[in-house]
């Protein structure tokens, strides 16, 4: 069974930002003057040392918006995207250096640098606790080391913020008339946040919760179907968990068995000529297969005892709740399993179409059909649960809280400005020397 989700709804905002940071025609990091010069513009050049670490972060970003294997063409998309907006901050440079803008005095830098050490903090404390989640043995010094030699330095994103109030500069010049209007503002939504998640879950429950529930992630929308559940959890009596110990034993002998006839078999077939030559070994795993399935099933058969054992108790508790008892009072009272016990907590997300319940939870829970219905007893390898129907769950686009439709209206007229700006760079092209050196960059 799926654990309480203990991660909260991302802040929106933050997720904009990120969004807006990664759009940046920078990646930000310590301009070496020695090197190979893998972008030069005019007058302003960038080194390997930046294009690398600029191209390592797309790849960082790729991977941590769930892309967990990047394809040879996901890497070459990600390096076309990086030489692109290395072009653009130099061209940028440049312009703004043109229009005497590109100077910035001790309080403005000051600023920025404090904006860059609050963004390091941020970075640092993330990390620190996702490795922390994989291992214990991640000390706060590795993860320092890790991110100076990967390049994500206060100084790095100090000059991100400094492109990115270039850029705002820019803004100012150039793109003050752009305008948007609300229509424009539920398209930007849809076309950048929901359209892409309705893509890719609207019809694969099983992506869904791999990707966005069983990593706490958010997405901006959900399949339809989703309703929260909530179960008391009754512990099996241990003269039970004692009768059943040999059967556990003998089902997990059977599954070694029938795992090792498969390889077995596999193994087998690369080496032989013609099917009906891999009839003994397909035989033995049959044998197998049928002696993990009559295990399984003793086992099964055995852990239906309990289902009468604590006849009784799942009894009293559906009378009481039929008698108008909050489910939640019977859940503090009988429920192993103290999570959403306060009326407040909506409870488990659930899809009849998951993969991740146990079957006997699953086919239960699955066959509730409106918010208060209860479920019978379900016996699984936890114990016997009584699963309650809590109520439906918001499906479909995610919808904005105040806070977060006014973060959305600055991120869209960010967006419209900076489409404006990226048009107007097409054109300064034609005013500067250009070199490019996408060969220099390592691709892994």
């Amino acid at each position: 069974m799926m654990d309480k989700r203990s991660k909260r709804r991302n802040s929106f905002i933050t997720m904009l930002v990120f969004m807006i940071l990664l759009c940046l025609p920078t990646a930000g990091t310590a301009l070496a003057d020695d090197g190979p010069v893998a972008v030069r513009v005019g007058e302003v050049s960038y080194p390997l040392s930046l294009a690398q670490f600029a191209y390592q972060s797309g790849i960082d970003a790729a991977v941590g918006l769930s892309l967990e294997t990047l394809t040879d063409e996901d890497r070459q998309m990600i390096l076309d995207s990086t030489m692109e907006r290395l072009t653009q901050n130099a061209l940028l440079e440049n312009r703004m250096r043109e229009k005497g803008k590109a100077d910035f005095t001790d309080a403005e830098q000051e600023i920025m640098r404090s904006m860059a050490q609050s963004r390091y903090e941020q970075l640092w404390q993330g990390l620190y606790q996702k490795l922390r989640e994989s291992s214990e043995d991640v000390t706060e010094k590795q993860v320092s080391e890790w991110m100076n030699k990967q390049g994500y330095t206060v100084d790095a994103i100090f000059r991100e913020y400094r492109i990115q109030e270039l850029q705002f500069r820019a803004f100012e010049m150039y793109c003050k008339d752009v305008t948007i209007t609300t229509k424009d503002v539920a398209a930007y939504y849809e076309n950048t946040y929901v359209a892409p998640d309705r893509e890719r879950y609207e019809h694969d429950v099983p992506l869904y919760e791999k990707e966005i529930l069983l990593k706490n992630n958010e997405a901006f929308f959900v399949p339809e179907g989703y309703r929260y559940i909530k179960h008391i959890l009754l512990a099996y009596p241990d003269d039970l968990m004692d009768a059943l110990r040999p059967y556990a034993e003998r089902l997990k002998a059977a599954q070694e068995k029938l795992q090792e006839a498969y390889q077995s078999l596999a193994d087998a077939a690369t080496q032989v000529a013609e099917m009906n030559d891999l009839l003994p070994w397909r035989e033995a795993y049959d044998e197998a297969k049928a002696e993990e399935t009559g295990a399984e099933q003793a086992y099964l058969d055995k852990r239906e005892e309990a289902l009468d054992m604590l006849k009784p108790v799942t009894d009293e508790i559906i009378r009481r709740y039929q008698a108008g008892e909050p489910f939640e009072n019977l859940m503090k009272e009988f429920s192993t399993d103290k999570n959403f016990q306060s009326p407040e907590e909506p409870g488990f997300p659930f899809h009849p179409e998951s993969t991740n319940w146990p079957e006997a939870f699953r086919a239960a829970a699955a066959e509730l059909e409106k918010p208060g219905d209860l479920s019978q007893p379900v016996a699984t390898d936890t114990g016997i649960h009584i699963i309650q129907y809590a109520g439906d769950m918001a499906t479909g686009a995610h919808a904005l809280t105040d806070e977060e439709q006014k973060a959305l209206e600055e991120a869209a007229l960010y967006a419209a400005r900076l489409d404006r700006l990226h048009t107007l760079m097409e054109t300064w092209k034609q005013d500067y020397e250009i070199e490019t050196h996408p060969e220099l960059i390592v691709l892994k």
